[in-house]
């Protein structure tokens, strides 16, 4: 996981379903626009409130003009294991 994910790589950890959403998406907003980011992984479990942490994620990225960078979104099921893993275009409208 460490070697995979995070090596050379700044984290952000946030949980969607204990969090006021749109205080995230401006503070990664911020964070996408001003801290010279050049793409982002949306590490997540498979349970549907995590669901919420890729939506912020890409409605920061529209607020803050980075609709250039790569997204990927990797899933991780309740065992640990990647269930999926797959790129998404953030140049769409949410």
């Amino acid at each position: 996981f460490q070697r995979s994910f995070l090596k050379d790589s700044a984290v952000v950890i946030q949980c969607p379903k204990f969090g006021e959403q749109d205080f995230v998406v401006d503070k990664l907003a911020a964070i996408f626009r001003d801290g010279g980011i050049t793409g982002v992984t949306v590490m997540r479990m498979e349970v549907p409130c995590c669901g919420g942490l890729a939506w912020a994620v890409q409605k920061a990225l529209q607020q803050s003009g980075r609709t250039d960078l790569p997204l990927r979104e990797v899933v991780v099921g309740v065992r640990g294991e990647i269930v999926s893993e797959r790129a998404q275009a953030t140049g769409i409208p949410v």
